[in-house]
């Protein structure tokens, strides 16, 4: 393996010449193409499970680390923290055993909370910083620890082929599912993800959503080929990763900031993932293998799509100064960040013939036809998920309409970076055996070729209707001869998701006081002058009871849309 050895420099470089981000984002897309290379052929003593993710890994840090070098910027640790995180992602799937796993799942924490903190003069960024990393130690690597300890005192080894069938107690495996989960997004423990995301730079972002959960798909994948007795959480694991899709597609709806909402999305599909591989653990047959297939591809398949909304994310804030949904007319100059976005929303809707049709309909086959109600109830949940994603995106899309918007196009390599995702969500929609050949996992592809054809004409028919001059149509809104700006007539994103009636009204409002007390109580006891230490103790807590709270106040009045008619 060589890999490692331009992502090393270019930590040195990064800690000798904290100017030089562009040489360290260079070298860390030399770093990450190598790997690509070497987990398809080179690396020995690893399974295909180990070299599926590894190669998710390098095609992640490849397409981020050439789109930064044109966005990232020299901010205190960055230069260092950025190949640091993608080094240790790598080397998470590549270890043979749960103690090195560990060692650099740490270091990807740390690595990460240093990106996450890159704006720190911002007091949204610090609180957003340590609540990450409270979470990230209290709630994940704690629960790992525990779980790891108690394996090593009972069998004496954490190597994974010496632990092959062990049976454990279903409390440790539930602390592993803690565990994983927290660093995966799934309700009720997703709460860091939109807060995290706003503040930390869009490449930053990219790889949080598009690579870092994904380790966590992996910790759980490869703890259930290793330990017996998983079927005991499958139904938990269902449960909760339906109310994932349900929760994150609404609160998605909802939202005024851009990443804000995209963390939302992330959420949502994490609970796709997640809902395949509760689907696994309760399915047999062939059933079953199209759950792994759905929870592998699709994992992939989140990468890209995630992985290019993020980065486009940063196109517009890049030009705009603002993440805000209030911007228009960003089509005139952007034509590029427009296509693209186009193929991400379709993507990430799961609509042919993107790569998130194939990864989504393969979780719909599994959960609806497998007869069991939970599974059936929770496919369709799924497929609702899908329409709400699609609803929140509109108002992404809604960016590029309107004229008067003077920008410009991002700078090549930040495109040729979004290009090399854009170009994946189609080819890996296309080609998906070829994505699942590391993993030593096939398909029958579910798609015809009529499908696929009537998709790619689609998808041709809306770029090329959104990106060409339109002749005789006005973007702006009528404003019935007012002589009053636009923006006054247009529909908010605020007021997408319908009226709502009387008793939402008051639901939300006992949310809303809820949310308001637990500020002051926090606010009186940070009065009392208390220290460092035991505010790590509460806060994690505190922060979920508020999380739950405000989750009241943003949901309810989407759960019971026109409840009262």
């Amino acid at each position: 393996m060589i890999f490692y050895i331009p992502f090393l420099a270019a930590i040195l470089a990064g800690l000798c010449f904290r100017r030089g981000i562009k040489v360290v984002s260079a070298l860390s897309a030399v770093g990450s193409g190598i790997l690509i290379f070497e987990s398809l052929t080179r690396i020995p003593d690893i399974d295909g499970l180990s070299r599926f993710f590894a190669f998710l890994v390098g095609v992640g840090g490849l397409a981020v680390s050439v789109y930064s070098i044109g966005y990232m910027k020299p901010r205190h640790l960055v230069p260092v923290a950025f190949p640091t995180f993608l080094l240790s992602m790598a080397y998470i799937p590549l270890a043979r055993n749960f103690a090195t796993m560990l060692i650099f799942w740490e270091i990807m924490t740390i690595s990460s909370y240093v990106l996450v903190m890159a704006e720190y003069e911002s007091e949204k960024t610090r609180n957003a910083g340590m609540l990450y990393l409270l979470t990230m130690q209290g709630l994940n690597s704690v629960p790992l620890l525990l779980a790891f300890g108690y394996i090593y005192h009972v069998a004496g080894t954490l190597k994974f082929n010496m632990l092959m069938g062990i049976s454990l107690p279903t409390w440790v495996l539930f602390l592993m599912f803690l565990g994983f989960a927290t660093k995966g997004g799934i309700f009720p423990l997703h709460f860091w993800l939109p807060e995290a995301h706003p503040v930390a730079p869009s490449n930053a972002s990219a790889l949080l959503s598009g690579v870092m959960l994904k380790m966590a798909v992996y910790g759980m994948l490869r703890s259930i080929e290793v330990f017996n007795g998983w079927e005991s959480l499958a139904v938990p694991i269902v449960v909760l990763s339906t109310l994932t899709i349900m929760v994150g597609s609404l609160l998605a709806l909802g939202q005024n900031n851009i990443k804000r909402m995209m963390a939302y999305s992330s959420v949502d599909n994490l609970g796709y993932i997640f809902l395949a591989i509760g689907s696994y653990l309760l399915l047999d047959g062939e059933l079953r293998y199209l759950a792994l297939a759905g929870a592998l591809l699709h994992s992939f398949n989140h990468m890209t799509f995630k992985g290019l909304l993020f980065m486009l994310s940063g196109n517009i804030m890049k030009a705009t100064g603002r993440g805000d949904f209030g911007i228009r007319g960003l089509g005139e100059n952007m034509k590029v960040t427009e296509g693209l976005s186009l193929v991400g929303i379709l993507s990430i809707s799961g609509i042919p013939p993107t790569n998130g049709f194939v990864s989504k309909l393969l979780i719909y086959m599994a959960t609806l036809s497998s007869g069991i109600p939970m599974l059936v109830i929770a496919g369709a949940v799924a497929l609702l998920g899908s329409t709400l994603t699609l609803a929140a995106y509109v108002k992404f899309y809604r960016l590029f309409t309107g004229t008067g918007s003077k920008v410009e196009e991002a700078p090549l390599p930040m495109l040729a970076g979004e290009l090399f995702l854009g170009a994946l969500c189609i080819l890996s929609a296309v080609f998906p055996n070829a994505l699942l050949s590391p993993a030593g996992v096939r398909i029958d592809v579910p798609v015809s070729s009529s499908v696929i054809a009537s998709g790619f004409a689609l998808l041709l028919g809306v770029i090329a209707f959104s990106i060409l001059p339109k002749k005789g149509m006005k973007s702006a809104p009528w404003t019935t001869g007012e002589d009053v700006p636009p923006e006054l007539f247009e529909i908010r994103p605020e007021h997408m998701v319908g009226e709502f009636s009387k008793p939402v009204f008051l639901f939300q409002m006992a949310g809303k006081r809820s949310v308001m007390f637990l500020r002051r109580v926090w606010e009186a006891y940070s009065s009392i002058g208390f220290e460092h230490p035991d505010w790590v103790f509460i806060s994690i807590l505190s922060r979920g009871i508020y999380g739950l709270a405000c989750l009241v106040k943003e949901s309810v009045g989407v759960v019971f849309w026109k409840f009262s008619r």
